[in-house]
Protein backbone atom coordinates (compact mmCIF):
# COMPACT_ATOMS: atom_id res chain seq x y z
CA UNK A 1 0.00 0.00 0.00
CA UNK A 2 1.46 3.37 -0.70
CA UNK A 3 1.68 6.13 1.80
CA UNK A 4 -0.42 8.50 0.04
CA UNK A 5 -3.43 5.67 0.42
CA UNK A 6 -3.38 5.33 3.81
CA UNK A 7 -4.35 9.28 3.89
CA UNK A 8 -8.25 9.88 3.45
CA UNK A 9 -8.78 12.14 0.45
CA UNK A 10 -11.14 14.83 2.32
CA UNK A 11 -7.89 15.30 5.03
CA UNK A 12 -5.84 15.61 1.73
CA UNK A 13 -8.02 18.64 0.26
CA UNK A 14 -8.07 19.97 3.68
CA UNK A 15 -4.25 20.28 3.62
CA UNK A 16 -3.75 21.45 0.53
CA UNK A 17 -3.86 25.05 -0.97
CA UNK A 18 -3.08 26.08 -4.24
CA UNK A 19 0.38 28.49 -4.66
CA UNK A 20 -0.57 29.85 -8.16
CA UNK A 21 -3.34 31.40 -6.69
CA UNK A 22 -2.87 34.32 -4.29
CA UNK A 23 -6.60 34.72 -3.34
CA UNK A 24 -6.75 31.53 -1.76
CA UNK A 25 -3.91 32.17 0.63
CA UNK A 26 -5.57 35.38 0.81
CA UNK A 27 -8.63 34.18 2.59
CA UNK A 28 -7.04 32.01 4.90
CA UNK A 29 -7.75 33.63 8.39
CA UNK A 30 -5.18 35.19 10.08
CA UNK A 31 -1.98 32.71 10.57
CA UNK A 32 -4.24 29.88 8.89
CA UNK A 33 -6.09 27.14 10.20
CA UNK A 34 -4.28 23.52 11.52
CA UNK A 35 -5.26 20.76 9.11
CA UNK A 36 -7.78 19.04 11.36
CA UNK A 37 -9.51 21.87 12.69
CA UNK A 38 -12.42 21.73 9.68
CA UNK A 39 -12.63 18.25 10.31
CA UNK A 40 -16.02 16.87 11.03
CA UNK A 41 -14.95 13.35 12.24
CA UNK A 42 -15.00 12.50 16.15
CA UNK A 43 -11.62 11.56 17.69
CA UNK A 44 -11.51 7.71 19.72
CA UNK A 45 -11.50 8.80 23.75
CA UNK A 46 -8.10 9.49 25.01
CA UNK A 47 -5.39 6.70 26.25
CA UNK A 48 -4.96 5.82 29.70
CA UNK A 49 -2.25 6.98 31.43
CA UNK A 50 0.69 4.36 32.30
CA UNK A 51 2.08 4.66 35.88
CA UNK A 52 4.88 7.33 36.06
CA UNK A 53 6.63 10.14 37.69
CA UNK A 54 5.60 13.03 35.21
CA UNK A 55 2.92 15.51 35.65
CA UNK A 56 2.15 18.56 34.09
CA UNK A 57 0.62 21.20 36.32
CA UNK A 58 -1.06 24.17 34.77
CA UNK A 59 0.86 27.50 35.07
CA UNK A 60 -0.99 30.55 33.32
CA UNK A 61 -2.54 31.01 29.80
CA UNK A 62 -2.85 33.82 28.09
CA UNK A 63 -5.22 35.00 25.53
CA UNK A 64 -3.34 34.76 22.29
CA UNK A 65 -4.48 32.40 19.56
CA UNK A 66 -2.51 30.55 17.65
CA UNK A 67 -2.66 29.21 14.05
CA UNK A 68 -0.70 27.84 11.11
CA UNK A 69 2.94 29.77 10.93
CA UNK A 70 1.79 31.71 14.15
CA UNK A 71 4.06 30.43 17.11
CA UNK A 72 5.44 31.93 20.35
CA UNK A 73 9.33 32.13 20.80
CA UNK A 74 11.62 32.17 24.23
CA UNK A 75 14.49 34.70 24.56
CA UNK A 76 16.09 35.73 27.33
CA UNK A 77 13.73 38.70 26.97
CA UNK A 78 10.61 36.61 27.64
CA UNK A 79 8.27 35.07 25.53
CA UNK A 80 7.10 36.15 22.39
CA UNK A 81 3.67 35.72 20.61
CA UNK A 82 1.52 37.00 18.17
CA UNK A 83 -1.99 36.30 17.38
CA UNK A 84 -3.94 35.79 14.20
CA UNK A 85 -6.05 39.60 14.85
CA UNK A 86 -2.80 41.33 14.76
CA UNK A 87 -1.80 41.76 18.34
CA UNK A 88 2.01 41.24 19.16
CA UNK A 89 2.98 40.95 23.11
CA UNK A 90 6.03 40.12 25.57
CA UNK A 91 5.29 37.95 28.44
CA UNK A 92 6.70 37.00 31.87
CA UNK A 93 7.39 33.54 31.96
CA UNK A 94 6.86 32.95 35.24
CA UNK A 95 3.28 34.17 35.02
CA UNK A 96 1.83 34.95 31.87
CA UNK A 97 1.58 38.78 32.33
CA UNK A 98 1.86 40.73 29.22
CA UNK A 99 5.08 43.24 30.02
CA UNK A 100 3.95 45.27 26.74
CA UNK A 101 0.93 44.18 23.97
CA UNK A 102 0.68 46.15 20.74
CA UNK A 103 -1.05 46.28 17.33
CA UNK A 104 1.01 46.01 14.25
CA UNK A 105 -2.85 46.91 11.90
CA UNK A 106 -3.33 44.00 9.62
CA UNK A 107 -3.66 40.10 10.27
CA UNK A 108 -0.20 38.35 11.35
CA UNK A 109 0.59 35.45 9.19
CA UNK A 110 3.64 34.59 10.47
CA UNK A 111 5.49 34.51 13.21
CA UNK A 112 6.88 34.88 16.00
CA UNK A 113 10.72 34.42 15.06
CA UNK A 114 12.92 36.17 18.22
CA UNK A 115 16.26 35.76 19.23
CA UNK A 116 17.64 38.03 22.35
CA UNK A 117 15.64 41.14 22.60
CA UNK A 118 14.88 40.96 19.04
CA UNK A 119 11.42 39.63 17.33
CA UNK A 120 10.08 39.60 13.56
CA UNK A 121 6.84 38.40 12.59
CA UNK A 122 4.60 38.82 8.65
CA UNK A 123 1.39 40.10 8.19
CA UNK A 124 -1.44 39.77 5.88
CA UNK A 125 -0.70 42.72 3.32
CA UNK A 126 3.06 41.09 2.67
CA UNK A 127 5.26 42.94 5.81
CA UNK A 128 7.76 41.95 7.60
CA UNK A 129 8.32 44.07 10.75
CA UNK A 130 10.90 43.85 13.46
CA UNK A 131 10.68 45.14 17.24
CA UNK A 132 13.22 45.04 19.81
CA UNK A 133 12.36 44.34 23.65
CA UNK A 134 10.43 47.02 24.41
CA UNK A 135 8.21 46.89 21.77
CA UNK A 136 9.41 49.59 19.60
CA UNK A 137 9.63 49.10 15.59
CA UNK A 138 12.80 48.33 14.31
CA UNK A 139 11.89 48.29 10.99
CA UNK A 140 9.41 47.44 8.40
CA UNK A 141 10.27 46.05 4.60
CA UNK A 142 7.39 44.62 1.97
CA UNK A 143 8.02 41.08 0.93
CA UNK A 144 6.09 41.33 -2.09
CA UNK A 145 4.04 38.45 -1.02
CA UNK A 146 2.80 36.47 1.88
CA UNK A 147 5.25 34.81 4.35
CA UNK A 148 4.82 31.15 4.38
CA UNK A 149 7.45 30.49 7.19
CA UNK A 150 7.94 31.92 10.82
CA UNK A 151 10.87 34.38 10.11
CA UNK A 152 14.49 32.67 11.48
CA UNK A 153 16.32 34.93 13.18
CA UNK A 154 20.01 34.70 13.62
CA UNK A 155 22.86 37.09 15.16
CA UNK A 156 23.20 38.50 11.45
CA UNK A 157 20.17 37.93 9.31
CA UNK A 158 16.35 37.44 8.92
CA UNK A 159 15.28 34.74 6.59
CA UNK A 160 11.42 34.24 5.36
CA UNK A 161 10.11 31.97 2.48
CA UNK A 162 7.11 33.31 0.53
CA UNK A 163 4.16 32.24 -1.17
CA UNK A 164 5.62 33.31 -4.30
CA UNK A 165 8.70 30.61 -4.34
CA UNK A 166 11.34 33.19 -2.97
CA UNK A 167 13.05 32.68 -0.14
CA UNK A 168 14.47 36.08 1.01
CA UNK A 169 17.66 37.27 3.35
CA UNK A 170 17.66 40.36 5.25
CA UNK A 171 19.76 42.39 7.35
CA UNK A 172 18.81 41.71 11.47
CA UNK A 173 19.93 45.22 12.05
CA UNK A 174 18.56 47.62 9.48
CA UNK A 175 15.97 45.30 7.11
CA UNK A 176 18.14 45.74 4.11
CA UNK A 177 17.55 42.60 1.91
CA UNK A 178 20.80 40.52 1.22
CA UNK A 179 19.58 38.18 -1.08
CA UNK A 180 16.40 36.72 -2.53
CA UNK A 181 16.26 32.89 -3.76
CA UNK A 182 13.06 31.92 -6.31
CA UNK A 183 12.76 28.14 -7.13
CA UNK A 184 9.87 26.19 -8.97
CA UNK A 185 7.67 23.97 -7.27
CA UNK A 186 4.38 22.12 -7.76
CA UNK A 187 0.72 23.93 -7.76
CA UNK A 188 -0.92 22.42 -4.91
CA UNK A 189 1.25 22.86 -1.48
CA UNK A 190 0.99 22.05 1.98
CA UNK A 191 -1.00 24.77 4.07
CA UNK A 192 1.27 24.22 6.90
CA UNK A 193 4.75 24.66 5.17
CA UNK A 194 8.42 23.80 6.46
CA UNK A 195 10.35 26.12 8.58
CA UNK A 196 13.36 26.98 8.40
CA UNK A 197 16.56 25.93 10.76
CA UNK A 198 19.56 28.19 11.02
CA UNK A 199 22.75 26.38 12.65
CA UNK A 200 26.36 27.69 12.23
CA UNK A 201 25.85 30.19 9.30
CA UNK A 202 23.65 27.59 6.98
CA UNK A 203 19.90 27.48 6.58
CA UNK A 204 18.34 24.33 6.20
CA UNK A 205 15.04 24.20 4.49
CA UNK A 206 12.65 21.97 3.17
CA UNK A 207 10.41 22.66 0.36
CA UNK A 208 7.60 21.57 -1.76
CA UNK A 209 8.04 18.14 -3.10
CA UNK A 210 10.06 16.63 -1.01
CA UNK A 211 13.12 18.38 -1.36
CA UNK A 212 15.63 19.87 0.99
CA UNK A 213 18.60 21.72 1.20
CA UNK A 214 21.53 23.63 3.18
CA UNK A 215 21.86 27.22 1.68
CA UNK A 216 24.78 29.70 3.10
CA UNK A 217 23.09 32.47 5.30
CA UNK A 218 25.24 34.95 4.14
CA UNK A 219 24.67 34.89 0.16
CA UNK A 220 22.03 32.50 -0.12
CA UNK A 221 24.12 30.55 -2.10
CA UNK A 222 23.03 26.83 -2.13
CA UNK A 223 25.26 23.66 -0.55
CA UNK A 224 23.55 21.28 -1.53
CA UNK A 225 20.14 19.59 -2.57
CA UNK A 226 18.41 16.11 -1.59
CA UNK A 227 15.13 14.40 -1.74
CA UNK A 228 13.74 13.67 1.44
CA UNK A 229 11.16 12.06 -0.49
CA UNK A 230 9.68 11.45 -3.85
CA UNK A 231 6.37 12.67 -5.19
CA UNK A 232 3.88 9.30 -6.44
CA UNK A 233 0.33 9.44 -7.16
CA UNK A 234 -1.95 9.32 -10.28
CA UNK A 235 -3.04 13.07 -9.40
CA UNK A 236 -1.89 16.50 -7.89
CA UNK A 237 -3.09 15.78 -4.50
CA UNK A 238 -1.64 12.23 -3.83
CA UNK A 239 1.70 13.74 -5.62
CA UNK A 240 2.12 16.41 -2.53
CA UNK A 241 5.17 15.47 -0.95
CA UNK A 242 6.03 18.77 1.02
CA UNK A 243 8.71 18.71 3.87
CA UNK A 244 6.50 19.85 7.08
CA UNK A 245 7.90 21.40 10.12
CA UNK A 246 11.72 22.13 10.99
CA UNK A 247 14.22 20.11 10.09
CA UNK A 248 16.30 18.38 13.23
CA UNK A 249 19.54 20.02 12.78
CA UNK A 250 22.82 18.30 14.81
CA UNK A 251 26.60 18.76 14.62
CA UNK A 252 26.88 15.60 11.97
CA UNK A 253 23.06 15.42 10.38
CA UNK A 254 20.02 17.03 9.30
CA UNK A 255 16.95 15.07 9.49
CA UNK A 256 13.32 15.82 7.72
CA UNK A 257 10.10 14.54 6.99
CA UNK A 258 7.36 14.61 4.33
CA UNK A 259 3.87 14.58 4.26
CA UNK A 260 2.95 11.60 1.87
CA UNK A 261 6.72 10.54 1.78
CA UNK A 262 8.99 9.49 4.44
CA UNK A 263 11.51 10.38 7.10
CA UNK A 264 15.17 10.84 6.79
CA UNK A 265 18.45 11.51 7.87
CA UNK A 266 21.27 13.60 5.72
CA UNK A 267 24.97 14.23 6.15
CA UNK A 268 25.31 17.86 7.03
CA UNK A 269 28.30 18.80 5.62
CA UNK A 270 27.24 16.91 2.08
CA UNK A 271 23.16 15.87 2.33
CA UNK A 272 24.51 12.03 1.32
CA UNK A 273 21.63 10.36 2.88
CA UNK A 274 22.17 8.07 5.99
CA UNK A 275 18.99 6.64 6.67
CA UNK A 276 15.33 6.86 5.35
CA UNK A 277 11.59 5.32 6.42
CA UNK A 278 8.26 5.29 4.51
CA UNK A 279 6.86 7.00 7.54
CA UNK A 280 4.90 10.00 6.97
CA UNK A 281 4.18 12.84 8.97
CA UNK A 282 1.63 16.31 8.69
CA UNK A 283 3.49 17.92 11.79
CA UNK A 284 7.11 17.67 11.20
CA UNK A 285 10.18 16.27 13.44
CA UNK A 286 11.86 16.95 16.44
CA UNK A 287 15.16 16.06 18.04
CA UNK A 288 18.01 15.43 20.25
CA UNK A 289 21.83 15.25 19.67
CA UNK A 290 20.98 11.34 19.78
CA UNK A 291 16.97 11.00 19.11
CA UNK A 292 14.30 12.34 16.97
CA UNK A 293 10.69 11.85 17.13
CA UNK A 294 7.92 12.27 15.32
CA UNK A 295 3.84 11.44 14.46
CA UNK A 296 2.83 9.75 11.37
CA UNK A 297 -0.82 10.52 10.00
CA UNK A 298 -2.27 7.81 11.84
CA UNK A 299 -1.30 9.58 14.75
CA UNK A 300 1.41 7.25 16.26
CA UNK A 301 4.20 8.58 17.41
CA UNK A 302 7.96 7.13 16.44
CA UNK A 303 10.92 7.55 18.54
CA UNK A 304 14.49 6.85 16.31
CA UNK A 305 17.61 7.24 17.37
CA UNK A 306 19.71 9.23 14.94
CA UNK A 307 21.24 6.75 13.22
CA UNK A 308 18.13 4.90 12.37
CA UNK A 309 17.29 2.71 15.03
CA UNK A 310 14.09 2.63 15.65
CA UNK A 311 13.12 3.20 19.54
CA UNK A 312 9.75 2.62 20.52
CA UNK A 313 6.18 3.40 18.94
CA UNK A 314 3.18 4.65 20.70
CA UNK A 315 -0.36 3.64 19.30
CA UNK A 316 -2.07 5.46 21.70
CA UNK A 317 -2.69 8.52 20.31
CA UNK A 318 -4.11 7.23 17.11
CA UNK A 319 -7.22 9.22 15.32
CA UNK A 320 -6.63 12.08 17.94
CA UNK A 321 -4.26 13.58 15.35
CA UNK A 322 -1.23 14.99 17.49
CA UNK A 323 0.89 17.58 16.82
CA UNK A 324 4.82 17.37 16.10
CA UNK A 325 6.70 16.57 19.58
CA UNK A 326 8.78 18.76 21.62
CA UNK A 327 11.61 17.12 23.65
CA UNK A 328 12.00 17.98 27.62
CA UNK A 329 14.22 16.40 29.47
CA UNK A 330 13.32 13.00 29.77
CA UNK A 331 9.89 13.08 28.10
CA UNK A 332 8.31 14.14 25.45
CA UNK A 333 5.72 16.95 25.02
CA UNK A 334 2.76 16.87 22.55
CA UNK A 335 -0.83 17.92 21.97
CA UNK A 336 -3.82 16.77 20.05
CA UNK A 337 -6.81 18.05 17.89
CA UNK A 338 -8.85 18.10 21.34
CA UNK A 339 -5.95 20.43 23.25
CA UNK A 340 -4.87 18.15 25.58
CA UNK A 341 -1.11 17.99 26.49
CA UNK A 342 0.52 14.69 26.67
CA UNK A 343 4.33 13.85 28.28
CA UNK A 344 5.27 10.76 27.30
CA UNK A 345 8.72 8.66 28.74
CA UNK A 346 11.60 9.07 26.73
CA UNK A 347 12.60 5.56 27.59
CA UNK A 348 9.65 3.39 26.37
CA UNK A 349 7.32 6.16 25.00
CA UNK A 350 4.56 5.71 27.46
CA UNK A 351 2.25 8.00 28.25
CA UNK A 352 2.73 9.30 31.75
CA UNK A 353 0.36 12.41 31.90
CA UNK A 354 -2.13 14.35 30.32
CA UNK A 355 -3.62 17.78 31.17
CA UNK A 356 -6.23 19.72 29.24
CA UNK A 357 -6.67 23.04 27.43
CA UNK A 358 -9.25 24.51 26.62
CA UNK A 359 -10.65 21.90 24.05
CA UNK A 360 -9.49 23.79 20.51
CA UNK A 361 -6.89 21.91 18.15
CA UNK A 362 -3.33 22.40 19.34
CA UNK A 363 -1.64 24.96 16.78
CA UNK A 364 1.94 23.41 16.57
CA UNK A 365 4.41 21.90 18.77
CA UNK A 366 4.88 23.06 22.07
CA UNK A 367 7.46 25.22 23.04
CA UNK A 368 9.67 24.37 25.81
CA UNK A 369 11.04 26.81 27.97
CA UNK A 370 12.97 26.01 30.92
CA UNK A 371 10.58 23.34 32.97
CA UNK A 372 7.47 25.20 30.77
CA UNK A 373 5.34 23.41 28.14
CA UNK A 374 3.85 26.06 26.12
CA UNK A 375 1.28 25.51 23.98
CA UNK A 376 -0.80 27.60 22.06
CA UNK A 377 -4.67 26.50 20.25
CA UNK A 378 -6.48 27.80 17.30
CA UNK A 379 -8.95 30.45 18.46
CA UNK A 380 -7.64 29.85 21.86
CA UNK A 381 -4.84 30.81 24.04
CA UNK A 382 -1.27 30.15 25.04
CA UNK A 383 -1.11 27.99 27.77
CA UNK A 384 1.52 27.03 30.02
CA UNK A 385 2.19 23.84 32.12
CA UNK A 386 4.86 22.75 34.37
CA UNK A 387 6.65 19.42 33.87
CA UNK A 388 7.33 17.88 37.24
CA UNK A 389 7.48 14.98 39.12
CA UNK A 390 4.32 13.43 40.25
Amino acid sequence: MSVSSTVPSRRRRSLVVATLAPVALATMPGCGSMPWSSSSRSAPPPPPLARGSAVLRPRWSAPFAGGVNCAPAVTHSGIWVASPEGRLALLDPATGAARWTLSVARSVVAGVGARGAFGALATSDGDLIAFDAAGKQLWKVTLGAEAVTVPAVTEQGVYVRCSDRRTLGFERMTGKRIWSLTRTGPNLVLRQTASIAASDRRLFLGFPGGRLAALDESTGAQIWETAVAVPRGSNEIERIADVVGLPSVSAQDVCAVAFQGRIACFDRASGRMLWNRDLSSPGGVAGTGTMIAFCDERGYVHAFSRSGASLWRQAGLAGRSPSAPAFAGSRLILSDRDGLVYALALDDGAIEARSPTDGKPAAGAPLIAGDLALVQTVRGALHAFAIGAA
